[in-house]
């Protein structure tokens, strides 16, 4: 047999053994057997690229082999095993200095060593408790950004994804996408491409005037919109009615990104607390819709609901130790070597194998409830008061669209929920089937959209339920998040209405006046009337203070707000002797953000992230564009 070249090249790679038969290849797992088993060796040194690599040097026994589901004759083996590779998710794993390299279908990924676990887990789609990998720090570093604990999963997840629209091109420019037909330019659609994939948005607005057609009657709208739909339709809209009032919304521009931006911080606020904390919080639902008496009702509402059969003890569970740690050690009495067998039965992937198992070994008596009311309490606690997800940034649309078309059956929900609460029976099992139905939507609209979660947590800290230490994190998390100010007014009405609660600061005003005259040092002066040009505390400033501000979260950010300020025709460079470090950390005190992560040397005016953090904010907010052309940030 002749020796083959390397058809395809691959670059250096991992090879990762689990057992005999179950590998990583660059992180991704695969199971080999029966004649596949014989490729390993081969697999492994075109992998980790060994030099010359022939096949007559591993003694193979057949003629041919299947490999994923193609049959490949032995003399085709090294050219079809390169290109095997090159389709998987994982192209390539590098670990150096501490920082694992990944190149996947998505684009490149790094991330500090410690959360290679993490992400191999996601991308292996295993889910696990953020705390059984033992994280030590609270921020991690991901494609070289600083992401907190908090956001980490999220932010990989979002980084894995990608879509590639050629899968839905079925003729010519026409794309069958989601059900609905499109007619779209090989132009266009590199850049809806490009902004369905642009997890930061921030090439957005770099396309927002540009218009292109949609259908074959020549239709247009604006590419952004387009794009933005199609993303929603990738993501699967089953309702028609909802599909017909998004097209509607989005293609028109009528979607309310305001509403959309609030729901996510709140979400954030909510999943960034620690479980402990939220715990606390939900006790001012359980007290005002006094749930304790209503659990025998529930009991009995989930006996007989159709769909109860459907939550086999598979689905529980996985559900569970998304949030719990060892959810079946918390709730199950049994021997190490019991516990330990359904330890691993549930962690397989046969489910059916565990919750025949575990009805099994629950009828007979080996294993028990620890505390069925304690295990009621829990999951009521944990899973049923609010459902925590994490969802797609175009989920949020499809929210609002749902509940535009449904709005009727909504104020029918909320006037019961008023009187009953969120919890029933409906709400919990779709929560375990993971299903987007009304049940979690109404929900979800209620706690986050309208905000409706903080009247719980204003009566969780007014019953002393939350310590002023405890107190303390969840207003610095209200800070970061811009919702201060918010929740600061929406207090003041809920204690109006219940007639009581304590006085609590979530949201220190800045004194305008005061700001205005510390700033006002560097203001240019008016040509024609030889005096102080006061045209930004005017037109500017209180936009500034109530928008901007609350959105800086690191010196980083406040080095690009200044920045927009430096460059702009409003600010005197030469009152610091053009020294850009002496006028950043004179607005850092001016707009007292001196608690925010300390400031780099490099963060000074010429600087690469100062730069594009001042053209992140300047396109974030419109009304900061006349500030400063963005050609005087590149």
């Amino acid at each position: 047999m002749e020796k083959e070249n390397q058809a395809t090249k691959v670059v250096r790679g991992m090879f990762e053994k689990i057992n005999e038969n179950d590998y990583k290849i660059n992180g991704e797992e695969f199971s080999f057997s029966g004649e596949a088993v014989e490729l390993i060796p081969i697999i492994r040194d075109i992998v980790v690229q060994e030099e010359n690599i022939v096949i007559e040097d591993y003694n193979l026994s057949r003629s041919s082999y299947i490999l994923g589901e193609k049959e490949i004759p032995v003399a085709n083996l090294i050219t079809e095993i390169n290109e095997w590779l090159g389709s998987r998710y994982i192209r390539r794993k590098k670990l150096e200095n501490g920082i694992c390299y990944y190149e996947t279908m998505s684009g490149k990924l790094s991330v500090e060593e410690e959360f290679i676990p993490l992400v191999e887990d996601i991308i292996n789609n295993k889910n696990r408790p953020i705390e059984e990998y033992k994280l030590q720090k609270e921020a991690y570093l991901i494609n070289n950004e600083a992401v907190s604990v908090s956001d980490i999963v999220l932010k990989i997840k979002s980084l894995l994804s990608r879509y590639d629209l050629k899968y839905w091109k079925f003729d010519g420019g026409y794309y069958r996408i989601g059900g609905e037909d499109f007619y779209l330019k090989d132009d266009d659609v590199q850049i809806i491409e490009e902004l369905i994939n642009d997890k930061s948005e921030s090439n957005w607005s770099k396309y927002e005037h540009k218009k292109c057609v949609y259908d074959i009657d020549k239709n247009e709208c604006s590419i952004t919109n387009l794009s933005l739909y199609i993303h929603i339709l990738l993501y699967g809209v089953d309702d028609n009615k909802v599909r017909v009032k998004l097209k509607e919304l989005c293609l028109k521009g009528r979607l309310d990104r305001n509403k959309k931006d609030f729901a996510e911080k709140v979400y954030c606020f909510m999943a960034s607390l620690p479980l402990s904390i939220r715990r606390l919080l939900t006790k001012g639902e359980e007290e005002y819709h006094d749930l304790t008496a209503r659990m025998k009702e529930l009991d009995k509402d989930m006996d007989n609901n159709p769909c109860y059969e459907k939550l086999s003890p598979a689905i529980i569970m996985e559900e569970l130790s998304s949030f719990l740690e060892n959810p079946l050690e918390q709730f199950f009495e049994g021997t190490s070597e019991e516990m330990e067998l359904l330890q691993q039965k549930f962690d397989s992937e046969n489910k059916e194998d565990f919750s025949n198992f575990f009805c099994k070994e629950l009828g007979e008596g080996r294993l028990q409830l620890k505390d069925t009311r304690r295990i009621l309490d829990d999951i009521e606690i944990d899973t049923a008061r609010l459902p925590l997800r994490e969802p797609d940034k175009v989920e949020y649309y499809y929210l609002q669209a749902f509940v535009n078309v449904h709005h009727e059956e909504y104020e029918q929900w909320k006037d019961n929920v008023r009187k009953s609460g969120i919890l029933n029976s409906d709400t919990i099992i779709d929560f375990y089937l993971d299903t987007l139905s009304m049940n979690i939507i109404f929900p979800f609209w209620y706690c986050f959209f309208e905000g409706q979660i903080f009247d719980r947590f204003f009566h969780a800290i007014n019953s002393g339920f939350i310590r002023p230490e405890v107190m303390k994190i969840t207003i610095d998390k209200l800070q970061e998040l811009g919702l201060s100010k918010y929740v600061q007014e929406r207090y003041d009405e809920y204690r109006k209405l219940t007639g009581g609660g304590r006085d609590f600061c979530f949201f220190k005003q800045l004194d305008m006046m005061k700001v205005a005259d510390e700033l006002s040092i560097y203001y240019n002066v008016d040509k024609s009337t030889n005096e102080k040009n006061y045209f930004f505390t005017r037109m500017y400033l209180l936009k500034v203070i109530d928008k901007v501000i609350p959105t800086l979260k690191t010196r980083l950010d406040v080095a690009g707000f200044a920045l927009l300020l430096w460059e702009s025709k409003y600010f005197n460079q030469s009152i610091c002797d053009k020294n850009f470090s002496v006028f950043r950390d004179d607005i850092t005190r001016i707009f007292e953000l001196e608690n925010l992560p300390d400031v780099k040397e490099e963060y000074t005016a010429g600087k690469g992230p100062v730069k594009k953090k001042a053209r992140e904010l300047r396109r974030h907010f419109q009304f900061l564009k006349p500030l400063v052309e963005e050609t005087y940030l590149t």
